[in-house]
């Protein structure tokens, strides 16, 4: 949700790889509590 709210000129001052890492954490997070409530 945050990457949501980031305007365009966030974006792209992050860089493409710290956004993937950050998509990529928040997803591992999301299957954990899923996998182990």
């Amino acid at each position: 949700d945050h990457i949501k709210k980031l305007s365009y000129t966030q974006l792209d001052n992050q860089g493409t790889s710290t956004l993937i890492t950050r998509m990529t954490s928040d997803v591992n997070l999301v299957q954990t509590q899923v996998i182990w409530p």
